[in-house]
């Protein structure tokens, strides 16, 4: 079985698997990604399409009142839309969490075979 993995109508050369991951995702990467399966001389088959949405890292805010937590882990200030993270904490999805990890924008990207599973080979 052969797999293309399509971004916005076009083809994406390095995704040739059942599964694209990409880690180091930027707000480039954001679109509208589906999957095409070959078998044989079967016809293709394409996935449902999936929108894929890249947003900064953290707590969206409009005031510094969001931006307080029991837990310390937020300062109690608003900048740019987003809560800023005490020291010591960074932000990883919509929170601050403390931890070794660097505080680097780095997001895995996965795009599951799952919308393949509804693909009918028979």
């Amino acid at each position: 079985m052969k797999y293309a993995w399509v971004r916005d109508g076009k083809t994406i050369s390095e995704a040739t698997k059942k599964m694209y991951t990409k880690e180091e995702v930027e707000k480039t990467n954001a679109g509208k990604y589906k999957c095409t399966t070959t078998y044989g001389a079967l016809a293709a088959q394409e996935s449902d399409e999936v929108e894929v949405k890249i947003s900064d890292p953290g707590i969206p805010c409009t005031t510094n009142a969001e931006c307080n937590a029991a837990d310390k882990s937020l300062t109690g200030a608003c900048e740019e839309g987003r809560c800023v993270c005490a020291n010591d904490y960074y932000a990883r999805g919509d929170k601050c969490e403390n931890g070794v990890a660097q505080a680097a924008a780095s997001l895995l990207l996965i795009l599951f075979a799952a919308v393949i599973s509804r693909l009918d080979f028979v």
